[in-house]
């Protein structure tokens, strides 16, 4: 029997925000990057939580013809935490702007605040194997 989810209101536990760039097969070995972080990321959180881990991200190429689509919409949604691939390529991306902008729309700091609802969102820098990236985290208490 597998180990238990998170408790929260969410479907999935992490949304990966990334270009596609940057999980181009790389090397002799063909290794993508981005698919390695979310396997090994995956594999640690599980160690040390003891808990089963929900990472989403989209594995679909966005062409210049697609348009950011439900499905994307709601993995964002219905997400506890956005962690953001940050790179060159990230910052040109209008598909990766949509995410934030949908992400941050659930709730926003000081609305929450005010609101009394426990919702915030911060975000978080952390490392990875060399690796720079920015997570927005955010709390649901209720």
């Amino acid at each position: 029997m597998p180990p238990p989810r998170f408790k929260h209101a969410f479907e999935h536990d992490v949304f990966l925000s990334y270009t596609h760039t940057d999980d181009r097969p790389e090397g002799e070995q063909q290794i993508r990057w981005v698919t390695t972080f979310m396997t090994d990321l995956r594999i640690r959180l599980e160690a040390v939580s003891g808990h089963t881990v929900d990472i989403w991200r989209d594995e679909e190429k966005l062409g210049a013809a697609d348009r950011f689509n439900d499905t994307i919409a709601h993995a964002v949604s219905n997400s506890a935490i956005m962690l953001v691939i940050l790179s060159p390529a990230y910052f040109t991306s209008d598909y990766c702007s949509l995410e934030r902008q949908k992400f941050c729309e659930q709730t926003h700091p000081v609305t929450a605040s005010l609101s009394g609802t426990g919702n915030s969102i911060s975000p978080k820098i952390l490392q990875f194997e060399g690796a720079i990236t920015l997570a927005w985290m955010m709390s649901h208490r209720k």
